[in-house]
């Protein structure tokens, strides 16, 4: 009796498991499938703006120093207010917009509401830093942004070219033939790259042999006399130092331990 009463326990708790799944898959496919154009009553929306320096918001605009693809959430009333905003010519018609969830979703329809936190625009909320669920089912329009603390930036054909802090803007990216950049969350960071960053407190007219000292400060190793390492570039004419790397050690480590050795931020260029 026992054994026959387990065997249907989890023949049942099969059946409603495998629904449930079943159930957010289908929801997941359809919303793939069908990319339902966001409304003034969804429930929110995902956007993705075209390459641009000014991203609108609801309430002020957020700057960028380069064109930066950009994503957002938004409510369905946020989104109402958000198309009644004076914004450039043939901004709304590049921007894409798609429903996440809609009215009649089921509430496992899409997780991500409850996932993290956001800045939180709207007419009454500035830039308040908050909970995807609290900002997006405000009764009053409101959009979320996630926060962004690296960028990666692709050349024209949307091949990737390199990475850097939100805090710094490198011109050797964009002179390497960066036309935009989006949002990048780190990861993969044992991949090597060539790691550049520029020397802080240094004048214009530093030596070559100074500006190594400086170059190794910035990575903890001062060498065997100051005998440069091999893999190590310096480039006198911006005072810029140069290593092949790990992706992790460039943009996260020498900034924690070494910050004081470098002017802004490192940057990474993918490696041919």
């Amino acid at each position: 009796m026992a054994s026959a009463l387990l065997t249907a326990f989890l023949a049942a708790y099969a059946t409603v498991t495998t629904h449930a799944v079943r159930t957010v898959i289908q929801n997941v496919e359809r919303m793939v499938a069908e990319e339902r154009p966001c409304k003034d009553d969804s429930v929110y929306c995902q956007c993705t703006t075209p390459p641009t320096k000014t991203l609108p918001l609801l309430s002020g605009a957020q700057s960028f120093n380069f064109f930066t693809i950009s994503t957002f959430y938004i409510s369905g009333a946020g989104f109402e207010g958000y198309k009644k905003k004076a914004w450039k010519p043939g901004y709304l018609d590049a921007m894409k917009c798609l429903e996440v969830k809609g009215p009649g979703d089921s509430q496992d329809a899409e997780p991500l509401e409850r996932q993290g936190t956001c800045l939180c625009n709207s007419a009454s909320l500035p830039n308040g830093n908050t909970s995807f669920g609290n900002c997006l089912n405000r009764k009053e329009g409101s959009m979320c942004v996630p926060h962004v603390e690296m960028l990666r930036c692709h050349k024209k054909d949307g091949s990737k070219i390199g990475y850097f802090r939100l805090d710094s803007a490198p011109p050797a990216l964009f002179v390497r033939g960066a036309a935009y950049c989006t949002p990048w969350v780190p990861h993969a960071t044992e991949r090597r790259v060539w790691c550049e960053w520029e020397a802080a407190d240094m004048p214009e007219d530093a030596s070559e042999e100074k500006l190594k000292e400086k170059c190794l400060m910035a990575v903890g190793n001062k060498g065997n006399e100051w005998i440069f390492p091999k893999g190590f570039e310096v480039y006198t004419r911006h005072n810029v130092c140069g290593r092949n790397m790990k992706l992790g050690k460039c943009v996260n480590f020498m900034m924690e331990n070494y910050r004081e050795h470098i002017k802004g931020s490192p940057w990474a260029v993918i490696l041919q």
